[in-house]
Parts: C-alpha cells; sequence; structure tokens
C-alpha cells in the first residue's frame, strides 16, 4: 500500500477488516467440512447407485475423503491466516504509537 510519493502507507483497521474477512471464510469452510462429514447428507447406500453404479461407490466415497481432508487443510490455513493478519494489524499500530511517541518526546525536548 502506498501514498503520495510512494511512501508505505498502512492502515491497520484494513488489515483488521481483513482479518474478519479470513475469519468468516474459516467458518464457511468448517461448515462445509461438517456438512460433507454428515454421512446423512453425503452417504450413498448401495440400493441407490443400482448395479451399474455400484462399482463407482468406492470412487466416491475416496472423493468425499478428499474433500473433507482439503476443507479441513483450508480451514487450517484460514485459520491461521485470520490470526496471522490480526497480529500485523496490531503490530503496524503499536509501531504508529511508537513512531507518534517518539516524536512528541523529540518536539518537547526541542521545545
Amino acid at each position: 500500500m502506498t501514498g503520495p510519493g510512494d511512501e508505505l502507507s498502512v492502515d491497520p483497521a484494513k488489515l483488521t477488516a481483513l482479518g474478519k474477512d479470513l475469519g468468516k471464510a474459516r467458518a464457511v469452510a468448517a461448515a462445509q467440512k461438517g456438512n460433507a462429514s454428515n454421512g446423512a447428507y453425503t452417504d450413498i447406500s448401495g440400493h441407490t447407485w443400482g448395479l451399474v453404479g455400484i462399482g463407482f461407490s468406492s470412487h466416491y466415497d475416496e472423493l468425499k475423503g478428499h474433500i473433507i481432508e482439503h476443507l479441513g487443510l483450508m480451514e487450517k490455513f484460514l485459520e491461521q491466516a485470520e490470526r496471522n493478519m490480526n497480529a500485523t494489524a496490531e503490530n503496524y499500530k503499536n509501531a504508529e504509537h511508537n513512531n507518534i511517541s517518539a516524536i512528541h518526546r523529540v518536539g518537547k525536548k526541542k521545545g
């Protein structure tokens, strides 16, 4: 994020908002993982597959397992990304506060 003169400018509030959005995405991934893991929604009986389709049922179960695994990985990534984004926002906020305090101290010494 750059501003006039190409100096670096970071808005911690925007980073915090992005962290919240990452948290919402994590919640969606967790909910979808829960749905995919719920056999009441995703298990298909042999009767439903029929004689021709029963051969594909093992592939379905394998793919379902991969989907659950990947949704879990997404959830973990988004949780970590949210935590790191919030920590980054806090670090920028603290750095800005410390810089302003230092400038005020220098100004008081010169005044």
